[in-house]
């Protein structure tokens, strides 16, 4: 781009100050190096010639073919980063959802191992009880037989019984 202006004008004044030209006509090649920087790659103050200028035109190029290959470079940079957060991205959501995994897997298990210990503590209750049970049927079959011989030997006129059972026990009452 060839742009001209009048140092009187205020844009080709704040052109002049941003490039420091401190002497006119001044020709330069610019380079925009960032949306709020531009670099001062050549310039040719005075009397300009074309040979010149074309001289320093040959020269400022392999400047930007420098400059070009810098912003190739990161631009791959930058696709190679992003590329990276993107797996490591990936990464890290798989180990939250191993993570997640196995802490359910804990917590089942955890809920199963309750469940056993809820009811062996219920079967070993239900034992308990019955083994009460049996001991309240014994101690209470054993209070009537007492009772029983009791009124069998405190009553008047009685007979004894004597019974043979088919197991060959005898048994007397």
């Amino acid at each position: 781009i060839l742009w001209g202006g009048d140092v009187a004008r205020m844009e080709a004044h704040q052109v002049a100050r941003m490039i420091h030209a401190r002497q006119f006509p001044s020709f330069c090649v610019l380079l925009p190096a960032s949306v709020e920087e531009i670099r001062v790659i050549g310039a040719l103050h005075g009397q300009i010639e074309a040979e010149g200028a074309q001289a320093l035109l040959a020269a400022c190029m392999e400047e930007m073919e420098t400059h070009r290959a810098e912003i190739v470079a990161q631009q791959v940079q930058r696709v190679e980063d992003r590329y990276l957060r993107e797996q490591q991205d990936r990464e890290y959501q798989e180990a939250l959802e191993m993570d997640r995994r196995r802490a359910e897997e804990r917590e089942a298990q955890r809920r199963q191992e309750e469940e056993e210990r809820r009811q062996a503590e219920e079967e070993q209750r239900k034992a308990q009880e019955e083994m009460e049970r049996q001991l309240k049927l014994q101690q209470e079959l054993e209070a009537k037989r007492r009772s029983l011989a009791a009124q069998l030997q405190s009553a008047s006129g009685t007979a004894r019984l004597a019974l043979r059972l088919p197991s060959g026990q005898r048994v007397e009452r």
